[in-house]
């Protein structure tokens, strides 16, 4: 378990949105050891005198129904519950977080962050090529002439140079686009795309200073600078968007069903040819979703999800970091099929899916490192019945 995983469970557990499986997971990691200190911490915060903040009658309530949840657990034989009225409203959300983690006691679902994970010689068997490696940083651009370059191959420091702009692979494998100091002097606009395939993903800096993080089988169609009153790309596939404000000259992201319209904030789009729905997060800031096809549009809120499903728009609230999960290094799964696993495999680790026999119908909750090898994952997700193998760039689902 590394510092990021940890961190990025224990934020959604600040925020109240940790599945069952991830509650046990920090309860386990912070160690039983501590159940009687937690326990003591409830019961002195609970002695809190009259001039202290109220809590409102609802977080009372809800206070008042975990607390009796933690005595039911741990002293079985008087659950009754008393607790004051006057309650700090600060000291309220730290006394729920200690209870919730008393209450994993009883929380039996195994989860899918145990580590190490060893591969599994069952799946790898039968493939003469081994195991398959995880995707990385793989990429290939497209200059306005044509010209592809394969990120992947060059050297870093500056690769190209197009109608003012110099194009730079840094160190760390981002595409940096700058604006050079002759270049009031070219006024020809040029467009690149950038691809990522199969098994790989990409962060590029455009010139207004937006940052873009590219999931794998996407493309992003852009500008070499911003001319005119907005700021126009187009999207295919997956990616995460930092906009650089400006309030004269709104950025605009382009899908083949919707525009994504903001002035500068975070945000997530997944638009994936293959998937039924285009899905639209927010993290920060505000955006308009539109369809192209309706009209029909939307404001979205940080914490909201929009989801296209033909002409239909629904707007629902989401843990937002669910959507960047993969940015950050992590497949997320919430209540997920098992086709939608497999499909987020597949584009990951480049390889096709095939189905044997009858698979039952379940779901998976959860997070899985994506720098695991094929094999690593594929076991983990053996943990809830189904089995797999990998036959060349196969992979095999049996009941």
């Amino acid at each position: 378990m590394d510092e990021n995983q940890l961190g990025f469970i224990y934020k959604k557990f600040l925020q109240g949105n940790c599945s069952a499986e991830e509650i046990e997971f920090l309860y386990d990691h912070f160690n039983a050891e501590y159940e009687e200190e937690l326990k003591q911490l409830i019961l002195y915060e609970l002695e809190l005198k009259e001039d202290h903040l109220v809590a409102s009658e609802r977080e009372h309530q809800v206070l008042a129904n975990v607390y009796s949840r933690v005595k039911r657990v741990t002293h079985p034989q008087n659950s009754e519950t008393v607790l004051p009225k006057p309650l700090h409203k600060i000291l309220f959300y730290r006394i729920a977080a200690a209870a919730i983690l008393v209450i994993c006691l009883s929380i039996g679902i195994r989860l899918y962050f145990q580590q190490p994970v060893m591969p599994s010689d069952n799946i790898v068997k039968n493939n003469p090529g081994g195991d398959v490696a995880p995707g990385g940083n793989k990429a290939s651009l497209i200059l306005d002439d044509g010209t592809r370059i394969s990120l992947e191959d060059v050297s870093t420091g500056q690769i190209a140079r197009e109608s003012g702009i110099v194009i730079t692979k840094s160190a760390d494998g981002q595409l940096v686009y700058t604006v050079s100091d002759n270049s009031k002097n070219e006024q020809n606009v040029a467009f690149n795309t950038i691809e990522t395939p199969n098994g790989g993903q990409y962060q590029v800096i455009l010139p207004d200073g937006t940052r873009v993080w590219l999931n794998a089988a996407s493309s992003l169609k852009y500008p070499t600078s911003f001319t005119g009153n907005e700021r126009k790309v187009e999207l295919n596939g997956e990616g995460y968007f930092e906009v650089a404000k400006n309030i004269d000259k709104p950025f605009r992201v382009s899908t083949l069903s919707q525009d994504v319209e903001v002035l500068g904030t975070h945000f997530n789009v997944n638009s994936y040819a293959d998937e039924d729905d285009v899905k639209t997060t927010l993290l920060e800031g505000s955006i308009k979703v539109s369809s192209r096809s309706t009209g029909k549009s939307r404001i979205l809120l940080p914490g909201q999800q929009s989801v296209f499903s033909g002409d239909e728009l629904i707007i629902k609230d989401v843990f937002a970091d669910d959507a960047i999960a993969w940015k950050d290094g992590y497949f997320q799964f919430n209540q997920a099929d098992l086709k939608t696993v497999m499909k987020e495999l597949a584009r990951w680790y480049n390889v096709t899916i095939r189905y044997e026999g009858n698979i039952r119908s379940q779901r998976f909750g959860g997070a899985i490192q994506r720098n695991l090898h094929l094999s690593q994952a594929l076991k983990i997700l053996e943990k809830s019945q189904v089995h797999f193998r990998i036959e060349g760039k196969e992979v095999i689902v049996m009941p």
